[in-house]
């Protein structure tokens, strides 16, 4: 009987998508809610063929607490079923759904014609913009939006982790907040794989989601929903790396789900309280060369001081007086670049003694997103923006680059080492990469 059943279902479909998909072309000229008056008319029918030939029938509960205005439904994605009884359910609404669904002959040219928020998910942030901007197009016209965060259909009973886009257009059309997104660096000004750092053990066992293997995801943790990075490498344990940038996380190719979800809410206390401390971290301050602005030196602040004149600096009693008859910001910079060498040069003589190790040539780097190198030839590349914090952090970079002459490596031989030459360098890094974001930018300088 249940093949029977299943049998006229698919004759019936088969004989009614066809023709309707005709009608629903004709309709091209109407305006978008009389199109999607119209072009439901197909899904209506087979609920009803659905409930008339296969028995399936459902009620719904709660439906007074729906808003009286345009949302965004965020729904379990079980089968095909509920997103034609959604149509029956919800006011006149689109889905949010991948742009391939309307290549489908006959069903898709329908789909097409109902104003869905179609988006090619490999985009990634591009994606995302598209379906916050149309998103808030939709509510605007009178549409509900309906968006699968799970990106898949999944089995009743089952979880699988939240995509980002389940929340983003939610998040833009009503200007919630949302989890802090800053960034910073250890070695680095931004963009590190670096500390701080929490590790796990090698997952094993359990199913994995292989669909998901790179893009934002969402987690609930202490009640707030937190965005975060996610990627799977070819590596054997967990980590998390929590920065100006957000939350990231790293997982084996084969770790399941549930042992990433259990290892996040493990971190919970420490995810949180770091996401926290980067949201109170300021902003960078631009400087534009102009006199009443400030900039910290070996981690003082000091105020510019602009002048006509001989291209020159001078430092008085907590000021940075620059001679300049144009381009003052460059005349700074070098003078910058001067003090730091003068100043990180003794520093890594000092520490390659500590480890009779010969000193090595110093020079110093423009780079914003990497404090320090230690080339395999044993010279040793500073970024000279070091020059803006306090001595002791800027004693960390040159001590971690010194101990890379005798290991060119980040085992733990080399930590042993970076230890006994700088015994607070997890504090001092920790430090660093809060002042990093603080660091200002130089406005048309190099």
């Amino acid at each position: 009987m249940t093949w029977l059943r299943s049998g006229l279902f698919a004759l019936a479909q088969l004989l009614v998508t066809p023709p309707y998909a005709l009608i629903a072309l004709a309709t091209f000229p109407l305006p978008r809610m009389w199109r999607y008056r119209i072009i439901s008319g197909w899904s209506r029918l087979n609920i009803w063929l659905a409930r008339a030939l296969l028995g399936i029938d459902w009620r719904v509960e709660g439906r007074e607490h729906l808003p009286d205005r345009p949302a965004v439904i965020l729904a379990k994605h079980q089968s095909a079923w509920e997103t034609m009884a959604f149509q029956l359910i919800f006011p006149p609404q689109v889905l949010v759904l991948k742009r391939e669904l309307l290549w489908i002959p006959f069903f898709g040219w329908g789909l097409a014609l109902m104003s869905p928020i179609a988006i090619d998910r490999s985009r990634g942030m591009t994606a995302l913009r598209a379906i916050a901007r149309r998103g808030r197009e939709r509510l605007a016209q009178g549409f509900w939006v309906v968006i699968f965060p799970e990106g898949t259909r999944v089995r009743p009973g089952e979880r699988r982790a939240y995509q980002l886009g389940g929340a983003w257009p939610f998040l833009a059309a009503q200007r919630l907040p949302q989890a802090s997104r800053d960034h910073h660096g250890a070695h680095r000004t931004v963009h590190r794989r670096g500390q701080p750092r929490c590790e796990g053990g090698e997952p094993t066992g359990g199913s994995m989601d292989r669909g998901t293997t790179e893009g934002a995801l969402l987690i609930e943790l202490g009640g707030r929903l937190i965005e975060y990075r996610f990627a799977r490498r070819r590596r054997r344990m967990l980590a998390i790396t929590v920065d100006a940038a957000g939350l990231r996380v790293s997982a084996p190719l084969r770790a399941p789900w549930r042992e990433i979800e259990a290892f996040l809410r493990d971190k919970e206390r420490w995810i949180l309280r770091k996401l926290d401390a980067w949201s109170r971290v300021p902003r960078a301050p631009v400087l534009h060369g102009v006199s009443g602005e400030t900039l910290p030196l070996f981690g003082i602040p000091a105020t510019l001081e602009v002048r006509p004149g001989r291209r020159r600096v001078e430092e008085h009693d907590g000021r940075l007086v620059v001679h300049a008859r144009t381009r003052a910001l460059d005349v700074l910079t070098a003078w910058l670049k001067h003090r730091a060498l003068d100043a990180l040069a003794p520093r890594t003589a000092h520490y390659a003694a500590v480890l009779g190790v010969p000193a090595p040539r110093v020079t110093l780097s423009n780079a914003r997103t990497q404090w320090g190198v230690c080339t395999e030839g044993g010279a040793i590349r500073l970024s000279w923006r070091l020059v803006h914090v306090e001595p002791r952090l800027a004693d960390y970079v040159v001590a971690h680059e010194v101990a890379h002459l005798v290991e060119m490596n980040h085992s733990r031989r080399f930590w042993g080492l970076l230890a006994w030459l700088h015994p607070d360098w997890r504090e001092a890094r920790e430090r660093l990469e809060l002042a990093a974001a603080t660091l200002p930018v130089l406005k048309g300088t190099r």
